[in-house]
């Protein structure tokens, strides 16, 4: 450690080598010393041990400038602002123009394509100038509190099958008014009707009130089936409580099918009425669900009596049988009903009783029915698939 003021005094070739020696130590441990050296020099360095750093004399030989730290880390680093196109660090494989500077006091800001995207205020302030803020991975977007202990979120849901912008509205609503959409993504401010509602899917309950009269009403698929009026009277739709599909000839085909039915059915009663087919081929019922009719996994049993109490059973597989094979003839005109009621999930009991105008014969059956899925088909047809049905009408109820 040593310091020189780079002046070689006249003397005897010893002294002045020495000289030379001191001033060469000086130069190659850059005047280090714990005190600043007596001689400066415009630009001349100094490492100061005592306070551990590497300074620079400035320009005008007035004061020192600290540069690093030297254990080779820097304290502070003195850079130019730079703008958006040029910024003061950037990014090599970007070009010159994508990087980071400071618009003005205490502003920290950030470039790309020499174009400013974002900016750091001296108040905190954070302003996205061009571009979208994506927060990926259904990450929330947090708001705390005033002493940051808590704090309120928006968060996307777990999956979005198209992108949706809201747009907000210019200004601010009247007290007690509500943010509605046109469902087209532009929000507005509207004001309440009045009543309060709840709806789960195609189900809703509503209280509406237009300020001389108003009522309470449930509602399914649409259509009103129950309603309270403010004189207290109450209106019920049976038709919208059990609902009666559509009756079908049963005078030709192998098969009618019923297809449509709701998912929130809990019964079906399929009902029979002076039916009958070419055939000695008994009549069943299959289920069916999105995937088709099922035609194996039926549980149960079919018994045929008559009144000499004759009677006869035989279990069930492919469908809900109204009657025995080998008790049947082609004459038969069978009538009575047969109810399917959902019991748990997709598991469905049958049971029913047919009889014939034309005979002595009467059918029980009784069983069970699994499905894949929900519910949406009935299928009526015989057990070989074959027979024609020539005569009477089938229709079904369907209730909740």
């Amino acid at each position: 450690m040593a310091t020189h003021d780079y002046v070689i005094a006249n003397g005897t070739g010893a002294a002045v080598r020495s000289d030379l020696n001191d001033a060469l130590a000086a130069i190659v441990s850059q005047n280090s010393s714990a005190t600043e050296p007596a001689t400066t020099y415009a630009y001349m360095p100094w490492a100061d041990i005592a306070a551990g750093v590497m300074k620079m004399r400035n320009g005008a030989n007035s004061a020192w400038i600290t540069l690093y730290q030297l254990d080779g880390e820097y304290t502070t680093i003195a850079i130019e602002n730079g703008t958006a196109a040029a910024p003061a660090f950037y990014f090599k494989d970007s070009g010159t123009d994508t990087g980071i500077y400071s618009s003005g006091a205490d502003a920290l800001d950030f470039s790309t394509g020499g174009t400013r995207r974002l900016g750091i205020g001296s108040s905190g302030d954070v302003t996205v100038y061009t571009g979208n803020v994506t927060i990926n991975a259904q990450g929330d977007l947090r708001f705390a509190d005033s002493d940051s202990s808590n704090w309120v979120a928006f968060q996307a849901p777990a999956t979005v099958a198209s992108n949706v912008t809201w747009t907000l509205p210019s200004a601010d609503g009247t007290s007690g008014q509500l943010l509605s959409t046109d469902g087209s993504g532009t929000l507005s401010w509207a004001t309440d009707s009045g009543g309060a509602k709840i709806e789960v899917g195609n189900t809703k309950a509503e209280v509406t009130d237009t300020g001389s009269n108003g009522k309470f009403a449930v509602t399914i698929d649409g259509t009103e089936c129950f309603t309270v009026n403010t004189d207290n009277t109450t209106t019920l739709t049976p038709s919208n409580i059990i609902k009666s599909g559509t009756a079908v000839a049963s005078t030709s085909g192998t098969s009618i099918d019923f297809t449509g039915l709701p998912a929130w059915v809990k019964r079906v009663t399929v009902m029979f009425n002076g039916v009958s087919t070419n055939g000695a081929s008994p009549i069943q019922i299959q289920l069916g669900d999105s995937g088709g009719v099922e035609t194996s996994g039926y549980l149960g049993s079919v018994e045929d009596m008559n009144p000499a109490n004759a009677t006869g059973g035989a279990a069930i597989s492919a469908g809900f049988l109204t009657s025995l094979t080998g008790n049947v003839t082609a004459a038969w005109i069978r009538h009575g009903v047969v109810r399917l009621h959902k019991i748990d999930g997709n598991t469905w009991i049958g049971d029913g009783a047919i009889s014939a105008s034309n005979s002595n014969f009467f059918h029980l059956v009784a069983g069970s029915k699994t499905l894949s899925d929900i519910l949406d088909r009935v299928r009526i047809t015989t057990v070989n698939g074959t027979d024609t049905f020539d005569a009477g009408t089938i229709n079904i109820l369907y209730e909740g």
